[in-house]
């Protein structure tokens, strides 16, 4: 069976997929940077006073995300997770005109060593200031195993990067596997704790639906017409019999002709009870 687990941006001590960001020191926790030009919107705007955006914090996965600008000549920004999966999907908050702000996004995915995407956003002053839960990066084609995932900010310019969360699918039988084997190089240190881990079901083909069971109504009716079948029986056989031994008055005097109760004409009690059961 294939589940979807997601990993949060921000690690809570589940260190079974961890998450490494580097410089460490470059990244911020969004719902605690007051001072940045993009703020959490729940909190006041502790900054230098401009035209701010705030960050409608239920709108992000788990209430958090991460925040760094790189700038060309900074060390390479990244965030890395390594998985256990055969599709990987990345999302981010994406940002369009903040008052004197970097808002231009140019991303660089690399998948175990080998650069196999780029995600460039150009800023829309017409767009809402910022969108949620965007599609950055999606991978369907890998094959099941251990995966190393790098998301980096491009050199060329400067680029603003506002990480959300991770969802990869998995076989739920090896999901949960250690997702180091033992020629991996052990992941870069960072001073942030380990992520959560949640699964869903992993989209499939809706199964037919099961008929529901009749309602009472339809039982009622049901049992109606059964008992009403079984007495139209029963008053036939019955008024066969009676011919019967109407007729055989005739003959009483050379022998007498025994009557037999007929299996169906209990009493309509005993009917009613039979036809519930079943």
């Amino acid at each position: 069976m294939l589940v979807n687990y997601t990993i949060d941006d921000f690690q809570r001590g589940n260190d079974t997929y961890p998450l490494a960001y580097s410089p460490s020191t470059q990244w911020a926790l969004g719902p605690e940077c007051t001072t940045c030009n993009i703020y959490p919107g729940n909190l006041e705007y502790n900054g230098s006073g401009i035209a701010a955006a705030a960050v409608d914090v239920a709108q992000t996965y788990g209430g958090t995300w991460h925040d760094t600008t790189y700038h060309p000549g900074d060390p390479g920004y990244n965030v890395t997770a390594r998985f256990v999966g055969q599709a990987v999907y990345v999302f981010n908050i994406i940002a369009n005109d903040v008052e004197e702000t970097t808002t231009i996004t140019n991303l660089v995915f690399t998948l175990d060593g080998v650069v196999v995407g780029q995600y460039t956003h150009t800023p829309d002053p017409s767009g809402p200031k910022l969108m949620y839960k965007v599609p950055v990066y999606r991978n369907l084609s890998m094959p099941h195993g251990n995966h190393t995932l790098t998301m980096s900010a491009g050199e060329a310019e400067t680029s603003l990067i506002l990480f959300d969360y991770i969802i990869f699918t998995a076989n739920e039988s090896t999901a949960y596997q250690p997702a180091r084997t033992t020629d991996d190089a052990p992941l870069p240190p960072t001073t942030t704790p380990t992520p959560p881990l949640t699964r869903s079901d992993a989209p499939m083909t809706s199964p037919t639906p099961s008929p529901s069971p009749p309602s009472t109504g339809e039982q009622q009716s049901t049992l109606y017409k059964s008992t009403t079948n079984i007495l139209a029986s029963c008053t036939v056989s019955i008024l066969s019999l009676f011919r019967a031994t109407v007729s055989g008055n005739h003959w009483r005097h050379r022998r007498r002709v025994p009557t037999r109760r007929n299996r169906c004409c209990r009493s309509r009690g005993d009917v009613l009870s039979n036809s519930a059961e079943a």
